[in-house]
């Protein structure tokens, strides 16, 4: 696996259990499917995430309910279908992720909102 980003996915990151989570999901998922053409990533890998909220949710949002919907975007494109558990969409076998380095901060603007993915490999 090669070295992958950072690309950068516009928006208002929505965090996990929200109202906009399925939402944020998708358009995730729909900019992955239009770049990644390389297939399943069957290796470890590192996920570096760096999110950019509007000052007021970055302030109080928690860094751990941004990951979740944005792996599951990832793994729904990234990683195999997974053979266990419910079997939707964003059920991946995202178990490849061996390291997640993830930051959060204030955008300077709306426009400025969404998250940064970069992806490498990573030794055991």
């Amino acid at each position: 696996m090669e070295r992958f980003g950072p690309i950068f996915v516009s928006g208002v990151p929505a965090p996990f259990a929200t109202a906009r989570e399925v939402e944020w999901k998708n358009l995730i998922r729909e900019q992955m499917l239009a770049i990644w053409n390389r297939g399943f990533v069957e290796e470890p890998c590192e996920v570096q995430l760096r999110f950019a909220l509007p000052p007021a949710k970055a302030a109080e949002t928690d860094i751990d309910n941004l990951l979740k919907p944005c792996i599951d975007a990832l793994g729904s494109v990234l990683f195999k279908p997974a053979r266990r558990g419910h079997q939707v969409i964003w059920n991946a076998d995202d178990h490849w992720i061996y390291k997640l380095v993830a930051t959060k901060e204030a955008a300077p603007s709306e426009d400025a909102c969404g998250v940064e993915i970069m992806m490498s490999p990573y030794d055991v």
